[in-house]
């Protein structure tokens, strides 16, 4: 069942490790809010390259590339595999990427979302495309 915001971020307080392996076969949420919160929280967070995930989290996340779902004899064991390294720190850059994640998810605040709504009804644009280096 759900829980309360206030109830799982005191989880999410305690947790090292978050995976998001996003198993869906229909719609589901893209921009993975959870995604965002483990990041805040300091957790190590896995998540499979999928919707706007990697546009949004960048390198703040270990993105398990080679874990398909689909796969249903090998998809438990890598899984659980990326689990378990994530848990032991042997990761690649795993600290590093844990730092970055936590400075990617300051960026998803309600100060700079109401700028950006403020700016988006005026009419002004919010996004500078070369401020991220995209073309």
């Amino acid at each position: 069942g759900s829980v309360t915001r206030i109830e799982l971020a005191k989880v999410q307080q305690q947790c090292r490790v978050q995976c998001y392996p996003a198993e869906t076969f229909g719609y589901c949420e893209g921009f993975s809010c959870a995604t965002a919160q483990g990041l805040a929280a300091g957790c190590t967070v896995l998540a499979r390259p999928m919707d706007a995930l990697p546009s949004l989290y960048r390198d703040g996340v270990h993105w398990m590339n080679d874990v398909d779902f689909m796969d249903l004899d090998g998809y438990p064991k890598k899984l659980a595999d990326y689990v378990v390294k994530a848990l032991h720190n042997e990761l690649p850059n795993q600290a590093e990427t844990r730092i970055r994640g936590k400075q990617i998810a300051a960026e998803y605040d309600w100060k700079l979302a109401g700028k950006q709504m403020e700016a988006a009804c005026l009419g002004t644009s919010w996004f500078d495309p070369h401020a991220s280096g995209a073309v």
